[in-house]
């Protein structure tokens, strides 16, 4: 057996691993983006949410709209931190090989 019979050229090798590691980057995102929305959402929904004067004996409804809106922004968080680790990543990786290739040669 020749060596390139047992081993896959770099190009494939490294289209076969971009996927999993395109959704590693993903799933850290939506983490790091959950997380925060987690730990700073109470106190930026109660800064937009406002109870009403009319609304003094029951709060029952502004308190399901205050939940409904920091669930959206959980969602919303976790969203942009995907991308943006995706991108941060995709980036640094694109300067990394240029780093490499400029080296060598």
């Amino acid at each position: 057996m020749q060596p390139s019979e047992v081993t896959p050229p770099d190009n494939q090798t490294t289209s076969k691993f971009a996927g999993r590691r395109l959704a590693a980057e993903l799933f850290g995102g939506a983490v790091l983006g959950f997380t925060g929305a987690s730990l700073g959402g109470p106190g930026l929904i109660s800064v937009w949410w406002r109870p009403l004067a009319g609304d003094g004996i029951s709060c029952g409804g502004p308190v399901k709209e205050a939940l409904a809106q920091f669930v959206r922004f959980q969602l919303t968080s976790a969203l942009i931190g995907c991308v943006g680790i995706a991108l941060i990543s995709f980036f640094s990786r694109r300067a990394w090989r240029r780093r490499v290739a400029a080296r060598d040669t």
